[in-house]
């Protein structure tokens, strides 16, 4: 397990799925992020989630973690790896701010590889944003 005198230097920073470009007219679209190597990590991690409104009222978003063993077959993270939050759908509209989720994930108990999975709906869905993954990882 990693010292926790070591945390700066052994916190790091994942990019799972970004948005165009912000002058995007599609922003995020159903979409497979791309897997993410587990396997130097430890202990919990982080999924940050940072999306911006939509533009309409009926316009929603679903992000859902998936994991792997071989980085082909995925399915969505069961609940004891945690991180389950992020599977809800979130309608956002003009009005809205900018929204920011979070989940913790077990490293420890998830398989070897982490994606994510977007999916949108509504009239015109256009969301821009980004999803990481913060980790410690393993010293050695």
């Amino acid at each position: 397990m990693t010292a926790l005198t070591s945390f700066p230097t052994a916190l790091s920073v994942v990019s799972l799925m970004a948005s165009p470009e912000a002058a995007s007219t599609t922003g995020f679209v159903a979409a497979n992020g791309t897997g993410v190597d587990l396997e130097d990590y430890e202990g919990l991690g982080l999924i940050l989630m940072n999306i911006s409104p939509g533009t309409d009222a009926n316009e929603t978003i679903t992000f859902t973690l998936e994991d792997s063993a071989d980085n082909s077959s995925f399915a969505a993270i069961t609940a004891a790896v945690g991180a389950t939050a992020l599977a809800t759908a979130v309608a956002y509209n003009a009005a809205a701010a900018l929204r920011c989720k979070s989940a913790v994930i077990n490293v420890n108990q998830a398989r070897r590889y982490l994606r994510v999975v977007c999916a949108v709906a509504g009239t015109t869905p256009c969301f821009t944003g980004s999803i990481s993954f913060a980790g410690i990882k393993k010293q050695r």
